[in-house]
């Protein structure tokens, strides 16, 4: 079933989660972050995973994690759930292939300064940019949104459905969703 599964990308911060748990309350399916699972599965948080087993072993168990979830189809309706995945994920060409032949893949898109504002809103309410170790390189962080925004981006194009999310709020933007996947 191509299309059973709804899968989020993009960069940090493009609101994947929150638009994420809209769109499964919208379409009454199951929601998994995969961030989330990872740091239950390991009972650490992203960032202590970087630092402890290094990236490698973090983009392996993305891909564990996207295996397990292309298995599952729910043949009594279109979409058996959706998934926010991490910001990286879609970089990997086999999880590329995985997705694409389990879903439909939604690039959530926003500008770099958008990005950061989000950002630095989520670390100043919960302290959570401590938990995106990609933008942790002690430089200035627009310069490091920027650089891997443009690493990613010829990966990013490549979603079924790109959806800008600046300046929008959570229903209008889970709304579009579901009308392009009608």
């Amino acid at each position: 079933m191509r299309d059973s599964i709804i899968y989020l990308i993009g960069f940090s911060g493009t609101g994947k989660t929150t638009i994420g748990k809209e769109l499964s309350k919208i379409l009454d399916i199951p929601f998994l972050d995969m961030d989330s699972k990872i740091e239950k599965l390991q009972n650490e948080s992203i960032s202590s995973i970087f630092k402890n087993l290094g990236e490698d072993q973090f983009r392996k168990m993305e891909t564990d994690i996207i295996r397990s979830v292309a298995l599952v189809s729910n043949q009594d309706s279109r979409y058996s759930q959706v998934v926010s995945t991490g910001g990286g994920v879609w970089s990997n060409p086999e999880n590329r292939e995985i997705m694409s032949h389990s879903g439909i893949v939604v690039c959530l898109n926003a500008s770099p300064e958008t990005i950061l504002m989000r950002l630095e809103e989520q670390h100043a309410n919960e302290g959570s940019v401590a938990d995106r170790p990609m933008l942790n390189s002690g430089q200035n962080s627009l310069e490091t949104i920027k650089k891997l925004l443009e690493v990613r981006y010829k990966d990013y194009i490549k979603a079924d459905f790109i959806v800008n999310t600046d300046y929008r709020n959570t229903l209008d933007i889970a709304m579009e969703i579901v009308d392009l996947l009608k």
